[in-house]
């Protein structure tokens, strides 16, 4: 189950991510980057590490728009965190809407 679901969460991310919109090439560089916060507001096992896969969308003013999960692990765990924080990203400016992707990664320090 968790396979197919990873499969159709990609099969229509890249659906809305083509959407009129190339991916960019060459990428473009983020002026402004916000990372994510670490969730405190579910309850699981103590220590509890992941990652997200994202798409998102560029405007041509490089403001980030439809913002979509690719992947996470564990499923769905840190997906708000890291689609907020994307959604935060500036871009420089271009002449050309388009769509990259990039993954958030959450660890834990080893300080106990």
């Amino acid at each position: 189950m968790f396979i197919s679901l990873l499969l159709t969460l990609a099969a229509v991310t890249n659906g809305v991510s083509a959407d009129a919109m190339p991916e960019c090439e060459p990428r473009r560089d983020a002026v402004h980057r916000e990372a994510p916060t670490y969730p405190t507001h579910v309850l699981l096992p103590r220590g509890v590490e992941g990652f997200v896969e994202l798409v998102m969308g560029i405007t041509k003013a490089g403001d980030v728009s439809n913002v979509r999960v690719v992947a996470s692990e564990p499923l769905a765990f840190f997906s708000r965190s890291a689609t907020e924080a994307a959604k935060k990203w500036r871009f420089e400016p271009s002449d050309q809407e388009c769509w990259q992707s990039t993954t958030f990664t959450f660890e834990l320090d080893d300080e106990d």
